[in-house]
């Protein structure tokens, strides 16, 4: 098991963070972080603020965009949406542990509805080299 102390004597701390529509986001609907080679990311939290009223699922996918594990999914509304997600119910996982993402995989953000100026995303994660 890593202990979270031991882990930030060898791990680096990223902000992933894409402002809103307009400026960073490569979609107004779909936002991916990818891992970068060589590093292993474990995740500590993140936040979606939605200005638009709209669904959200945040997923851990593999090189090939398939589904490794979902970090939460929430219904249309607005405002902040915090993953992972620590409710437990049958489309969301309890998690009381950081995720672990590999070089090549991503974090992956998808809305059901665009979003505009007011919207950003962040996930702060430990990164390690590998």
């Amino acid at each position: 098991m890593v202990v979270v102390t031991d882990l930030l004597t060898v791990a680096k701390k990223v902000n992933n963070y894409l402002i809103n529509a307009t400026t960073t986001w490569t979609s107004t609907t779909t936002q991916k972080w990818t891992v970068p080679v060589g590093k292993r990311w474990f995740i500590v939290g993140g936040k979606v603020h939605r200005d638009v009223s709209s669904t959200i699922v945040v997923v851990i996918t593999e090189t090939g965009d398939g589904v490794i594990m979902s970090l939460g999914e929430g219904a249309a509304a607005t405002g902040a949406f915090a993953f992972p997600n620590q409710a437990s119910s049958a489309n969301n996982q309890h998690m009381p542990y950081m995720p672990v993402v590999d070089a090549g995989e991503h974090v992956l953000v998808t809305l059901g509805t665009a979003q505009s100026t007011a919207a950003y995303v962040s996930c702060v994660v430990l990164e390690v080299d590998v």
